[in-house]
């Protein structure tokens, strides 16, 4: 055992630097910090309408399966977002996210998928900076996405957005790697799937978010092949292929669930659902215009300038400086990289809807290029002035300067993380009506006498009345207790068919902990 720990401790000794130990901490913080939030603020369950579908969609696939037949009264067990069509139910959401939160469902640790992919968000966003720009700009950058209350929050639900984060920050890694080669610790195939993969897996995932990731990598790619070497064309070539089949499997999901290739599942919750402009998309009269896409724009990035990094309304004021920093420098992969805050946000304004309730989050896979710009600045900020011979004047404003800034910089981190987020996360503590109280009554009820048993929910107040309920039950129905949505008698007596052996019971939320049984 000794002899283990010795062998562990060289290796980190030999390919750790102190600064990556520092990194290291902050993604063990990350890790607690958001599993704290998701214990304490959302409960470890689904709020929003997409998260119960996400997981509905995730017990499902740990099962092996991407669909379940509908049941005999579908209207009886409704799930958010997960369709009844042609005697299959199935949920609106491409596989990747559920998928990976299968993973965590079959391992008994759902609730950790998010915090886990958010500590590895850090250390490639530092792994990342590091490559173009510098060890401190590294440091700056793991920092600041740290502390950033959109990151912590959103990566403390169940949304996909963390992932799809993960999957951006991986295939930029890799790109950097790639062209032109400075990792000798992977060989260029490797480097080559792996790069394919994330972008074709975001492709999947988040179809809108990947267009617009790739479009400024487009244009370096067309100048690569224009300027590039034999060998940078050849891989670029091969980078294209393997991204190119993972299309296929998006029209094939397609055609497996809805019996069209070319048919979105999104379209049989909303027809209107869609991308583009004009009459039928979106819910405007009229139709998504471009004028709305301006306002869904505004109204994003205004929460954006809170959420982004807490810094009241100024998140965003190392911006500016940081792209006339990289544009100063010349620094062509920075800028690239950066590209992506503008190209998400275009690609986003094909989409009739905005997003700000738990910030602006159609834009979350931009936060590389806000942490990238906003280290810039500050770097270039904490920077010194050049020394002239014997000049201790000099030197005396250059080492005032590096106070300064970086007391200003740790002032707005705790800003950040003792007052802005304080204040912010409340408002999500019990979202819709979702807690897990709602829970109580069925996880002290599970015994003999009581269960397995179908509860017959009559909501009182809010749909969450019902759909919270269903944090205790799955799609395949062999849970203690199976929660159906009260529909009046007829259907209400079509759902208790369907469990034979099973008690029936009806629960009233206004009076928890009682159980009627009107047999």
């Amino acid at each position: 055992m000794r002899r283990l720990f010795s062998s562990i401790c060289h290796y980190f000794y030999d390919h750790f630097s102190w600064k990556d130990g520092i990194v290291l901490i902050i993604c063990v913080g990350v890790f607690f910090g958001t599993l704290v939030i998701s214990d304490q603020i959302f409960d470890r369950m689904p709020h929003l309408e997409d998260e119960f579908a996400y997981v509905w969609q995730a017990q499902v696939a740990a099962r092996g399966e991407i669909f379940r037949p509908s049941p005999a009264c579908p209207r009886c067990f409704l799930v958010p977002f997960v369709i009844d069509h042609n005697g299959l139910r199935y949920g609106k959401y491409p596989l990747p996210w559920p998928v990976m939160l299968s993973f965590g469902i079959n391992l008994h640790v759902r609730d950790y998928v998010n915090p886990f992919l958010a500590a590895w968000c850090i250390w490639l966003i530092y792994q990342l900076i590091q490559k173009i720009l510098s060890s401190r700009s590294a440091i700056i950058g793991a920092l600041l996405l740290a502390s950033s209350p959109f990151f912590l929050i959103l990566s403390s639900t169940l949304l996909s957005h963390t992932f799809s984060l993960f999957l951006v920050l991986v295939f930029f890694n890799s790109w950097l790697d790639i062209f032109p080669k400075n990792n000798d610790k992977l060989p260029f195939w490797m480097l080559v799937v792996i790069s394919s993969f994330s972008l074709g897996l975001l492709m999947l995932s988040r179809p809108l978010t990947a267009l617009g990731v790739i479009v400024p990598f487009l244009l370096s790619g067309f100048i690569l092949l224009i300027t590039g070497s034999h060998q940078q064309k050849r891989l670029l070539y091969v980078m294209a292929g393997i991204v190119m089949l993972f299309i296929p499997v998006y029209f094939l999901w397609q055609y497996v669930l809805t019996g069209d290739p070319l048919r979105n599942p999104y379209t049989f919750v909303w027809p209107y659902d869609t991308i583009g402009f004009g009459p039928g998309i979106g819910r405007q009269t009229g139709g998504y215009q471009p004028r709305m896409a301006i306002l869904n724009a505004r109204a994003s990035l205004y929460v954006g300038m809170f959420d982004l990094f807490g810094w009241l309304s100024y998140s965003w004021v190392f911006l500016p400086l940081g792209l006339l920093v990289l544009i100063i420098h010349r620094n062509w992969r920075a800028l690239m990289m950066s590209g992506t805050l503008f190209t998400l946000i275009a690609a986003y304004a094909l989409y009739w809807i905005g997003s700000d309730l738990l910030g602006p989050r159609y834009y979350f896979e931009a936060l590389p290029a806000c942490v990238l710009l906003s280290a810039a600045a500050i770097d270039w900020l904490l920077g010194r002035l050049p020394h002239l011979n014997g000049g201790q004047f000099w030197k005396a404003i250059s080492s005032w300067r590096f106070i300064t800034i970086s007391t200003i910089f740790v002032l707005l981190i705790c800003c950040s993380l003792f007052f802005y987020l304080p204040q912010r996360l409340p408002r999500f503590h019990n979202l819709y009506g979702a807690n897990r109280d709602r829970l109580q009554p069925f996880i002290t009820n599970d015994r003999p006498g009581i269960t397995p048993a179908l509860v017959i929910v009559h909501i009182t107040q809010s749909w969450t009345d019902y759909s919270s309920l269903t944090e205790l039950s799955n799609p395949y129905f062999d849970t203690p207790f199976v929660f159906s949505l009260s529909k009046g008698a007829a259907m209400d007596a079509m759902a208790a068919s369907m469990f034979p052996k099973r008690l029936i019971w009806h629960y009233y939320p206004d009076e928890p902990f009682i159980l009627r049984s009107f047999q």
